[in-house]
């Protein structure tokens, strides 16, 4: 392998990784994907809940070996205990384990053609004549490869992004995320659960997502560096009047912890035979966390400049900037409304969130929710929101709600 000169290598192999590797390899590019762990999957990285509609943008076909679960909606508790409910009547997201998902995708590039190298890390690359070689540490014994491109799906601390000259990732707008595996529990298996307050979880929320009859994910992210997750989730489980009364007998089967990057897009996602997607790029929803869906996206759109940069035999920034202009034209709209409704709600006190819960409860918004929602794109529903300003206005504060209209409107 390593005497090949690769049309591709892609550093990273969680669901983003593997998305690139199997839509390059698909267009018959020579794909080699590396991952850092010894295994593909592990540790588990985010939560497992991922929308209809997302799946079917990314074409990945369900298997009943990772789909856990379907929801159909949520519960939104305010910091006072008020909740409202969203209620689809139908299949909205899918609970999926993600070890298994991720190991699904990494199958499925393989079948397209990529080659694939666990406990794999790139160390460094250095380019000779437009082609980079890449030296890499497997399993302990350091081994150089030649590509003439390279996508770094390789998270929140990409190494890629750093070694490229490009700008990681801002650590101040970093989430810690923790989430537990808990079985004897008493929740509605149609309903994902939200739960918000500053003591809850500051710069988030918590979430109990079924997995199942008996089985559920409970988990938060916070922006508090002075206060560990796990006492905000140990507080949580114990303490909260709501939440702590379907978690009293709860029973801790797996943990899993990670980042969360809020901070939208990184300025400038390419240059000379480098692209850099998923969390690397910024490209989460800072509304949920979630990065599977926009990340894939980014992810397909990456690997087809890919192809054309190889049949044009030309792995300059100029052509790659296909891929930075394809992908923030196609969301770059979306992760930005994401992230000034993160600032905006990141600013309420709890009671002026208790106010906005209020002000959603009402049934037209629930039906106007369930209508214009959707979980990875939400400028449709902010839009239509936003013409009820004048009740915004008397929750959230006037310039609070011009930023964000100004954004809208831009």
């Amino acid at each position: 392998m390593r005497d090949i000169l690769w049309d591709l290598v892609v550093v990273g192999a969680g669901p983003v990784g593997c998305l690139a590797a199997e839509t390059a390899a698909g267009k018959d590019l020579s794909v080699l994907l590396l991952e850092d762990h010894q295994e593909i999957g592990e540790p588990v990285q985010g939560a497992g809940l991922i929308s209809k509609n997302g799946l079917e943008e990314l074409n990945v076909k369900l298997n009943s070996n990772f789909v856990l679960n379907r929801v159909q909606g949520a519960h939104f508790y305010s910091p006072n205990g008020n909740y409202f409910e969203i209620d689809a009547h139908q299949t909205k997201a899918f609970v999926v384990e993600r070890k298994v998902f991720d190991k699904d995708l990494a199958k499925r590039a393989a079948s397209a053609g990529a080659k694939i190298l666990v406990k794999t890390r790139a160390r460094s690359f250095s380019r000779n004549n437009g082609i980079l070689n890449v030296l890499t540490h497997s399993y302990g014994e350091p081994i150089r490869f030649q590509s003439k491109l390279l996508i770094g799906a390789d998270g929140v601390r990409s190494n890629i992004a750093k070694l490229a000259g490009l700008k990681q990732i801002d650590f101040e707008e970093v989430l810690v995320g923790l989430e537990y595996d808990v079985s004897n529990i008493e929740v509605d298996p149609n309903f994902v659960e939200l739960y918000f307050g500053i003591k809850v979880a500051p710069g988030f929320f918590a979430w109990i997502i079924p997995k199942g009859e008996n089985l559920a994910q409970v988990g938060l992210a916070i922006n508090d560096r002075n206060i560990s997750a796990y006492i905000y989730l140990k507080n949580f489980m114990e303490k909260h009047p709501i939440a702590s009364k379907k978690l009293k007998n709860a029973q801790m089967v797996e943990i899993n912890s990670g980042l969360i990057p809020i901070c939208g897009p990184i300025p400038k996602t390419v240059t000379d035979n480098i692209m850099v997607v998923g969390d690397a790029a910024g490209n989460t929803k800072a509304t949920t966390g979630g990065g599977i869906v926009t990340g894939g996206l980014c992810a397909r759109i990456a690997a087809e400049v890919a192809a054309k940069a190889v049949k044009a035999n030309d792995f300059s920034a100029k052509i790659l900037s296909q891929y930075e202009n394809q992908w923030r034209q196609s969301i770059g709209k979306e992760l930005e409304i994401g992230y000034w409704i993160r600032k905006l709600a990141n600013k309420l006190s709890d009671s002026q969130l208790d106010s906005l819960f209020e002000f959603f409860s009402k049934d037209d918004l629930a039906n106007l929710i369930v209508e214009k929602g959707d979980m990875d794109k939400p400028f449709a529903l902010t839009k239509e929101l936003l013409k009820r300003a004048p009740s915004l206005i008397k929750i959230i504060g006037k310039s609070s709600l011009k930023d964000l209209w100004g954004r809208i409107h831009e």
